[in-house]
């Protein structure tokens, strides 16, 4: 009960307090809207008023407000604080002086509420003519109405309070005894069942909570009676539950012992399954390590491990370095961050380095395994020394085919140049001879000698461009031969750069009978390593003549460079016969042609991913589809990566 009454209590209490202050703040927002809309309609009804200086025109206005409930007063003041009309008129004329009135004359020219308190409102609306301020109507509003509805309401909140406590309390009286009496014949038959009584039951006609215990206890005591008859019939044949017992336990004693052998003879073929996996990975020719994810730890490494990484096989592999030298930190990250994250990775190549520094090429394939209840990754090191250094005289044999057909087609673009201008030249000689013999013989006449230096002039042009063209050549041809017979770095103008590639791999695109178009942004200038870049771009372009144009001779290949953030983007396509899905998917790959019988060895796109990638710094991607041409799109730093070999 005193908790029912206490609830009632704290809850109507703050009802009332919460009804009281919404109360409050309603009606003071609403007198503050209120006296707002007096006073700014105030100021809408005087400002013709101010503006013709009509001093009883303004009192009848402002008088007109007097019958407004709850009226202080109302005036009309000029932007000076000067009172023009007043409800009380002995205030017309007279400046005031007090706080808000002084506040008022440097206030912003909008409404305004000078003062807001228990007892009263006073607000102030500027009185304005085409945007300019004329005056104030200033306006105050009495809150005792506002106070005693307040009183009123708080008054009416406590009686409810008092109401709702005096029923709860009558409420909680009559449940309160209604249950006393059900939970006092509860006891009762409790008591009962304690001291023997088993017969003795509840019997509450109720629907409500203590019916349903009743029933509960009900059943609880006939379950009770049920196992104690129970018990009593176990007793009885105990002796016959004892023996029958006994020989369940020897039945499960020899099945133990049968499984404890049966599990040690297990554990004995796993031990020896386990030496034999040993010995077979012992025996591989590719060195094998199990490395635990987390935390990085090798668990098991076989004997061609050891070899490849020169450590010695009779130390503890826990006191191994487990981080065995890497030629590069990021493939040290790559490679561990793979391991630790228990993804699968496969032909994984990189340089290492074996303990005592020799480098070796490895290739790594790794899967995820459970070795010895562990999360591990089992990895093969593959050793691929040869194979790299054989690639890499075919890489160099194939620089210098590239280079060596550079040469012939430059030799006979230079030819043609060189041979009009040795002609043009021997031309000049004739017609300097003719001029000196026409001068000598006085046979000259103006005409004649005009026409002899005009042709002059002209041979001498021809001779002049074709020389200028010819030492054009050879400059390009020795800045892209120099960079592609190195991989030496400096800066350069990309677009300037690529017009060099493109005049050295001219004569190649005249004699196919197709064009090369160059689009590229000025001013794009690159840190970077322009052998490779050259080598890349001019086997992409030679590419496309030998495979793209299918026996065309008009066929168009565009070549494009822009600015792409920090990077440089650089787009070479042809609108040739484009490939299939499983071509653009091996185009990189190592030995890969399409042209085998026509001396194709598969390298020459495998070396544009490896400078683009490992020595550029770069990525390159290839798009095509039958019909719809290819796509090479190289993008790569502006400023290269550093490399050991950096000058």
């Amino acid at each position: 009960m005193l908790g029912i009454l206490a609830v009632h209590a704290v809850l109507m209490t703050i009802f009332v307090y919460d009804l009281v202050n919404r109360q409050q703040t309603f009606l003071a927002e609403q007198g503050v809207s209120q006296t707002r809309s007096l006073a700014e309609t105030l100021a809408a009804n005087s400002t013709s008023w101010v503006l013709a200086n009509d001093v009883l025109g303004l009192e009848e206005v402002v008088t007109s407000q007097s019958k407004y409930p709850g009226l202080v007063y109302a005036m009309i003041i000029n932007p000076e604080g000067r009172v023009l009309s007043h409800t009380d008129r002995q205030y017309v004329g007279q400046f005031l002086q007090d706080e808000q009135s002084l506040w008022l004359l440097v206030s912003e020219r909008s409404t305004l509420v000078l003062h807001q308190n228990d007892r009263l409102i006073d607000v102030a609306a500027p009185v304005k003519i085409n945007g300019q301020h004329i005056a104030w109507a200033r306006v105050a509003i009495s809150r005792d109405d506002v106070a005693r509805s307040l009183e009123i309401v708080t008054r009416d909140g406590i009686l409810y309070t008092l109401a709702a406590i005096a029923i709860g309390m009558l409420f909680a009286f009559f449940m309160a005894r209604g249950m006393t009496a059900s939970l006092q014949h509860m006891v009762s038959v409790a008591n009962d069942l304690r001291e023997g009584g088993s017969d003795a039951r509840i019997t509450l006609d109720r629907a409500d909570e203590l019916g349903s215990l009743g029933n509960s206890f009900n059943a609880l005591a006939d379950a009770v009676d049920k196992r104690e008859a129970e018990l009593r019939h176990h007793q009885d044949h105990l002796e016959e539950m004892v023996a029958a017992r006994t020989q369940d336990l020897i039945r499960e004693v020899a099945e133990r012992k049968q499984a404890e052998k049966n599990l040690r003879e297990s554990r004995a073929v796993i031990e020896t399954s386990e030496r034999k996996i040993r010995r077979i990975l012992d025996s591989s020719f590719a060195g094998i390590s199990v490395v635990q994810q987390k935390p990085l730890k090798r668990l098991y490494a076989n004997q061609r491990f050891f070899e490849m990484f020169d450590i010695d096989p009779n130390a503890p592999i826990e006191t191994t370095e487990f981080r065995i030298t890497y030629k590069s930190d990021a493939d040290a990250e790559m490679l561990l961050g793979h391991i630790s994250r228990g993804e699968a990775f496969e032909n994984c190549v990189m340089e290492r380095t074996t303990l005592d520094n020799r480098d070796w090429w490895v290739s790594m394939d790794g899967i995820p395994i459970e070795f010895e209840g562990l999360q591990a990754m089992i990895v093969w090191h593959f050793d691929i020394t040869d194979q790299k250094r054989a690639e890499a005289e075919l890489i160099q044999s194939e620089k210098m085919a590239s280079l060596g057909g550079l040469v012939a087609g430059v030799a006979h673009e230079i030819n043609t140049p060189l041979g009009i201008g040795v002609t043009a030249s021997s031309h000049i000689v004739d017609l300097s001879k003719k001029i000196r013999d026409v001068v000598s013989g006085g046979r000259v006449t103006r005409q004649k000698l005009d026409q002899m230096l005009s042709d002059l002039e002209e041979t001498a042009g021809i001779t002049s461009s074709n020389l200028l063209r010819a030492a054009e050549l050879i400059r390009s041809f020795k800045q892209v031969s120099a960079d592609q017979s190195s991989n030496s770095r400096r800066e350069f103008e990309l677009g300037n750069y690529l017009g060099e590639i493109a005049t050295s791999i001219k004569p190649r695109i005249a004699q196919s009978g197709h064009t090369l178009s160059l689009d590229c942004e000025d001013g794009l200038s690159v840190d970077s390593f322009p052998g490779p870049l050259s080598q890349s771009v001019t086997n992409i372009v030679l590419n496309a003549l030998i495979h793209a144009f299918d026996g065309r001779a008009d066929g168009t290949i565009r070549l494009s460079a822009r600015k792409d953030g920090n990077h440089a983007l650089l787009t070479i396509s042809d609108d040739g016969c484009g490939m299939d899905a499983d071509i653009v998917r091996q185009i990189f790959d190592p030995f890969f042609t399409t042209a085998r019988g026509r001396g194709g060895t598969g390298l020459g796109l495998h070396i544009v991913f490896n400078q683009m990638t490992q020595i550029l710094g770069g990525t390159i991607e290839c798009t095509s589809s039958p019909g719809n041409g290819t796509t090479f799109k190289i993008r790569f730093p502006l400023t290269a990566p550093k490399r050991g070999d950096d000058s």
